[in-house]
């Protein structure tokens, strides 16, 4: 393949795309949201009412919120674990964040480092 080309061609580059989009889309489908907390909140800013049926959310220490993000979380975890392309992406990832880190800090001495850290 020329620089910039995939090897495998537009053609069957496009139809790999299309396949991984319908397999996602088709369990994207099946997922069963669970219901957030919600109330009948209505605030009015300059005379005008605005709804906030959410607002139950901004509590992030209510058990609704703590049950909801749980919820959510195992349902996203149960997505992500189905998707045939995933350690193909989390392989890919990690090959192209795997480089050389460099910053313009020199490195301390281990002895010398423990000894400069303050932890607040």
């Amino acid at each position: 393949a020329r620089h910039g080309q995939s090897p495998l061609g537009h053609k069957n580059l496009l139809f790999a795309a299309a396949m991984a989009m319908t397999a996602t889309t088709a369990m994207a489908q099946k997922l069963k949201y669970p219901e957030a907390p919600h109330d009948n909140t209505v605030d009015t800013y300059f005379g005008e009412k605005v709804a906030d049926p959410f607002r139950p959310l901004e509590d992030d220490n209510s058990e609704a919120t703590a049950k909801w993000v749980k919820e959510e979380n195992a349902l996203t975890r149960s997505y992500l674990d189905k998707m045939p392309q995933r350690s193909q992406y989390l392989k890919r990832l990690k090959e192209v964040s795997n480089y050389e880190k460099v910053s313009r800090w020199k490195r301390m001495p281990t002895s010398m480092a423990s000894s400069c850290i303050r932890w607040v």
